[in-house]
């Protein structure tokens, strides 16, 4: 029972971990790729930055392929306005992350 109990709250404790990692990891590829500060994410701008760090993390957090992007970008925006705000990014994030 005792170990059941350890293994359930390390599981909790791991998945916390894994979207708290996402969610840093998407605040700063945003913060990276709105290049015009108008607060979304445009096609452009995100295309314009798979190559770099940021992206790379955000992609290897969900366990996607960056070869993906255009998939990605067009599922997490909700809105369907061709624009990601951070809202969608972290949204559609966590739930394309899975569980730990």
């Amino acid at each position: 029972l005792v170990t059941g109990v350890f293994v359930d709250g390390a599981m909790k404790l791991s998945r916390v971990d894994k979207e708290m990692e996402l969610l840093d990891k998407a605040y700063k590829l945003f913060q990276r790729s709105d290049e015009d500060g108008s607060g979304d994410i445009t096609w452009d701008e995100f295309q314009s930055r798979l190559e770099s760090p940021e992206m790379s993390e955000f992609f290897e957090a969900l366990e996607i392929s960056s070869t993906r992007a255009d998939d990605l970008f067009q599922l997490i925006d909700r809105s369907q306005d061709g624009k990601l705000s951070l809202e969608e990014l972290v949204a559609g994030g966590l739930m394309l992350q899975g569980p730990a």
